[in-house]
Formats: structure tokens, C-alpha cells, sequence
């Protein structure tokens, strides 16, 4: 969603800056919206994208990261390198190299789909005799679709579980 809340917003005459973790954005949705969103991005001259961010610290309106210097080719407005100071005020003096500061009025974080970890809630679960059926983003973070099918085939199978 962090991509298509940017499109959104520079539709709304915003300048926005898309901070990606990995090389690519948009990567697990469907062939033509990915290409769409993509096209709509690079044709955006209010949407810029810097990838392989190192994220140290986020909060309402900065972004404290470690990236690649080719990252930094025409962004330059959006970045500004801490001093030995301000990093240390920042709670950030351990971070060995350059840590920059994107500031900006609101800070939105999208930050993907990593599967929740439910080990704690499944020992209680078996502890105590309780059947259950792992579903949604507990077995794989992916696509809504996938998941919704995955807790209806589940919830199918409680009836003949009884």
C-alpha cells in the first residue's frame, strides 16, 4: 500500500519519498497492477524511491536510515547527513558510517508483510487441548486473496472436525 498512498498523494499535490528496504517496489502484487503502479511512479515528478534503506530509527515526522550512495543521486532535497552529534543525540552514536535524516510532514509506514509470529499463543493452545488451524499471515505473509481462501477452507473443515 505504500505505493499507492504515494501516487495518492502527489495526486494531492504532494511531494513524497518512498523508502524501500529492498531493490524493487510493488513486488508481490499481480503482473498488471505492479506494472501500473510502477509506470504511474516513474512518470511522477512529485514521487521519488530510494531502495536498500537500512531503517535505525523511525518517528512521527523523520526517518533515520543508512542507504547506498547511488541512492542519493537527485534525492539530495531529501536527505541530510547527521553529524557526530546529532547521532549521538539521536540515540544512534553505536551506528558505524553515514546515517542521513529524511524529514518530512507526516511519516506513513508500509512496512510489508512479514509473517506474525504466534508460537507463544500455539503452546498454550496445545497445552491445554485446543485445536486450532494456522491461517492468514501466521503461515506466510502474502496476498489477501490467498489468505481469505486459506481461513475459508479452514473454517469449512471445523464442521467436519466436530
Amino acid at each position: 500500500m505504500a505505493c499507492e498512498t504515494a501516487i495518492h498523494l502527489a495526486k494531492q499535490g504532494k511531494q513524497v519519498l518512498v523508502l524501500e528496504r529492498g531493490g524493487e517496489i510493488v513486488k508481490d502484487a499481480y503482473r498488471f497492477h505492479k506494472y501500473k503502479v510502477r509506470e504511474i511512479i516513474r512518470s511522477s515528478p512529485l514521487v521519488q524511491v530510494a531502495f536498500h534503506c537500512n531503517f535505525k530509527k523511525i518517528t512521527r515526522n523523520k526517518v533515520f536510515l543508512a542507504l547506498p550512495p547511488e541512492e542519493m543521486d537527485g534525492k539530495g532535497t531529501f536527505f541530510r547527513q547527521l553529524t557526530p552529534e546529532e547521532k549521538e543525540a539521536e540515540g544512534l552514536s553505536d551506528e558505524k558510517g553515514a546515517i542521513f535524516q529524511a524529514e518530512a510532514e507526516v511519516v506513513y509506514s508500509a512496512l510489508g508483510r512479514v509473517p506474525n509470529d504466534t508460537s507463544g499463543m500455539e503452546a498454550v493452545l496445545q497445552k491445554k487441548g485446543i485445536p486450532y488451524e494456522k491461517i492468514g499471515d501466521c503461515v506466510k505473509a502474502r496476498k489477501i486473496y490467498d489468505a481469505v481462501t486459506e481461513g475459508f477452507l479452514a473454517v469449512s473443515g471445523v464442521e467436519n472436525k466436530k
